[in-house]
């Protein structure tokens, strides 16, 4: 007796394995099309007998097709502690190169210029600001100049405590409190970000479910067969 299991599915087309051979199918309204784990069509005149002769139980060609939708179905709506995790990873990684490996990475770098500083340069700063805190002060304006310094003293207190305090210091000599720091917002962010959902939604359910890319690829190329 043999063991048939939905490896992925896509609308109407699948991997599946009985026992560990791996065959592609697209059903639909259309005669069955059957494929080899290299893709080469298989002639099948009648699935019902195949599908029993190999799996040597009672399975039919209606059966498949429920366990596809089954699968379908789980792949939309059923998510685990490991799924959400691939999720975050997935997200994490997609953001990353967006940020950082697009021409997105200029904007990025000139804005958040406080909080990608080398650590090693926050008492330099430090010192210009304080040899000429009007002038940091008539530039920015008192409000941007109080949010600079806010970001400023984060950074301090992930990287120089020391350094923190004397920035501190800035934001009373402004007459202000030190609050959580609000970052500013890319010219283009939400096109950034539009982008990213695109591509998470586009690489679809079943890369948060760990399924093989080159499973997913070839059902895709069925898929997408005359």
């Amino acid at each position: 007796m043999s063991s048939l299991n939905i490896k992925y599915a896509s609308g109407f087309t699948a991997a599946f394995t009985i026992n560990s051979q791996l065959y592609y199918i697209k059903t639909g309204p259309d005669f069955p099309k059957l494929y080899d784990e290299n893709l080469k069509k298989l002639i099948i005149p009648n699935m019902d007998s195949w599908l029993q002769a190999n799996t040597r139980q009672r399975f039919s060609y209606q059966t498949l097709t429920d366990m596809i939708k089954a699968f379908s179905d789980g792949l939309e709506h059923n998510y685990t502690k490991d799924d959400i995790v691939r999720i975050c990873n997935h997200v994490f990684d997609l953001s990353r190169d967006y940020i950082f490996k697009t021409e997105y990475a200029k904007d990025y770098a000139s804005i958040f210029k406080i909080e990608l500083m080398d650590s090693r340069q926050i008492k330099k700063l430090i010192r210009q600001i304080k040899e000429n805190f009007q002038k940091f002060c008539d530039k920015y304006g008192k409000e941007k100049f109080h949010l600079f310094l806010c970001r400023l003293w984060k950074f301090c207190n992930l990287n120089d405590l020391n350094s923190s305090i004397i920035v501190e210091g800035f934001i009373t000599r402004l007459g202000k409190v030190v609050q959580d720091p609000i970052y500013p917002t890319v010219n283009n962010e939400a096109d950034i970000k539009q982008k990213i959902v695109n591509n998470i939604v586009g690489s679809g359910h079943a890369k948060f479910k760990g399924i093989n890319d080159v499973i997913i690829n070839n059902v895709r190329f069925v898929e997408d067969a005359p």
